[in-house]
């Protein structure tokens, strides 16, 4: 199969542009996870100085959410699989991060861990 040269042109103008977004957005993506990661760290930083505010003022301890980023995968496909990890933990890990179970089987957070 021929192909005449306007054709060509026209499809090699069309991917160097395409390659050029490309580098656009990841230049983009890498800024906004630098911000993100930013972000994450003065959100951390508020909620532990919130939750020492309460317990310098009421006395009450509170638990403080640490906000972490997710895991990323390299595989695109791995975006449309993605679901909660419903793994166990182990009791030792559970014991560090404060939860655990009564003798009646309910969930019990240890608060103050």
């Amino acid at each position: 199969m021929w192909m005449s040269k306007a054709i060509y042109a026209d499809q090699h103008d069309r991917l160097v542009k395409a390659e050029a977004i490309v580098e656009s957005v990841k230049i983009h993506n890498a800024a906004l996870h630098t911000t993100m990661d930013w972000m994450r760290l003065r959100l951390n930083q508020l909620e532990h100085e919130r939750a020492q505010l309460i317990h310098n003022y009421m006395g009450v301890q509170i638990a403080v959410p640490n906000i972490e980023p997710s895991r990323q995968s390299d595989n695109p496909a791995d975006l449309f699989n993605q679901v909660p990890s419903y793994d166990d933990v182990g009791d030792a890990e559970a014991d560090r991060m404060g939860i655990g179970w009564d003798d009646d089987g309910q969930f019990v957070a240890k608060v103050g861990k």
